[in-house]
């Protein structure tokens, strides 16, 4: 007879950290379109530009570091909020800005940060936290998120930017960074709930992995444990 397996919410969570690092591979590529525009507004020199989007870089790689720890003091959700809201509200202002100093702070401060606190450690952290025997392939799917992003943002960015301008260009950049937030909210609690309710009988008790509570296992049968470790 065959087993039938219930649908593992850990899932539902490589989703939404999968779009997170797509979005955020997405907006780490515009700058590359802004490039020009920037340069014909203002008239700022390419070295100027250049200089904003290599300090972008550098705290990208910089907070990467850092980012397990604040996972790991103020939770995964939380921290995915954070930078998703430093995204946010660095590209958005960047409609309003009238100085080169302002888009050194702007996209090199904030969205780097941004950006580097969901970086590839969080898909790492994810599928620590979340899965056992399949946690090379979630691994490997979120990595590739990057490339994926970058893939499907940086042409359609480059079409708006042509058709539209560069201000709506980042508007829509804005709203693509904003969308999956506000769906990560709603998704938070319920899905630990529901991962709680599901596989613990008697309370989880604190493990020492990154963010992960683990199931009391003492209650369950031998089918549910099978369920719970083949994920």
């Amino acid at each position: 007879m065959l087993t039938q397996h219930k649908f593992h919410y850990g899932w539902v969570v490589v989703g939404v950290t999968f779009l997170t690092l797509l979005i955020g591979a997405g907006v780490r590529s515009a700058p590359g379109v802004l490039l020009v525009p920037l340069e014909t507004e203002f008239a700022w020199s390419r070295g100027t530009i250049s200089f904003a989007i290599a300090v972008s870089l550098l705290l990208y790689g910089f907070a990467g570091p850092f980012s397990a720890s604040f996972m790991e003091r103020f939770g995964i959700r939380r921290t995915m909020l954070a930078a998703l809201s430093l995204l946010a509200a660095g590209v958005a202002l960047t409609t309003l800005m009238r100085e080169s100093w302002q888009l050194i702070v702007l996209w090199g401060l904030v969205v780097g940060a941004g950006a580097g606190v969901i970086a590839n450690v969080l898909g790492a952290v994810v599928a620590a936290r979340w899965f056992t025997a399949r946690r090379g392939l979630v691994v490997g799917l979120l990595t590739g998120s990057a490339a994926a992003g970058q893939l499907i943002f940086l042409p359609t960015f480059a079409a708006i930017n042509e058709h539209y301008g560069w201000r709506a260009m980042v508007l829509t950049v804005t709203a693509v960074v904003s969308d999956p937030w506000l769906w990560d909210t709603s998704l938070g609690q319920i899905g630990y709930l529901q991962f709680a309710n599901y596989f613990s009988t008697g309370g989880v008790r604190t493990n020492n992995t990154i963010g992960y509570k683990s199931p009391n296992l003492s209650g369950l049968t031998v089918q549910a444990r099978l369920e719970l470790t083949d994920c």
